[in-house]
């Protein structure tokens, strides 16, 4: 072993790495050197990844939602006048729905580019582990499309 050429990358994000490994494979084999890449994942890798995306993700599922209830809650008020049968949470997405609408259009995209990010970490550990799964990404996106912390870490288990 040439200490020279010797290093040690450590990262919370497999994705992270994915790209460094792929990166230094790449560069290596242009100049016509060997390169071993052993690669070291704790299974709580993972875990804390998501554990650090829960708020943006939990924020922008939970955003995503109160969208999509406001047309029916609206149709609701029309009819009824008197919404206090509603509970207080319904009532509170009618009192701010066009805050809440407007804050969906400043970001429309964030809940798509936080998903993606959740894929490419899943893609991402497996794909260090050998194994090719992208044939489960639809399963994934059921579990991201009903955001729940404690499903997606169990998804990332149990694959």
């Amino acid at each position: 072993i040439n200490a020279e050429y010797m290093g040690v990358f450590k990262s919370d994000n497999i994705s992270t790495l994915g790209i460094l490994k792929d990166f230094i494979i790449k560069q290596a084999t242009n100049r016509k050197i060997q390169v071993k890449s052993p690669f070291e994942l704790k299974e709580e890798t993972c875990n804390t990844v998501l554990q650090l995306l829960h708020p943006k993700l939990h924020y922008q599922a939970s955003l995503s939602e109160k969208v999509k209830l406001i047309d029916a809650l609206k149709e609701i008020e029309m009819q009824e006048q008197d919404v206090t049968f509603l509970s207080e949470q319904y009532r509170e997405i009618l009192e701010n729905a066009k805050s809440i609408e407007k804050e969906h259009e400043l970001q429309p995209r964030r809940l798509e580019f936080l998903h993606g990010i959740v894929r490419n970490l899943y893609l991402d550990k497996f794909k260090f582990k050998g194994l090719n799964v992208s044939h489960r990404l639809g399963d994934l996106q059921l579990v991201l499309d009903k955001y729940n912390l404690k499903d997606l870490q169990a998804f990332f288990s149990q694959s």
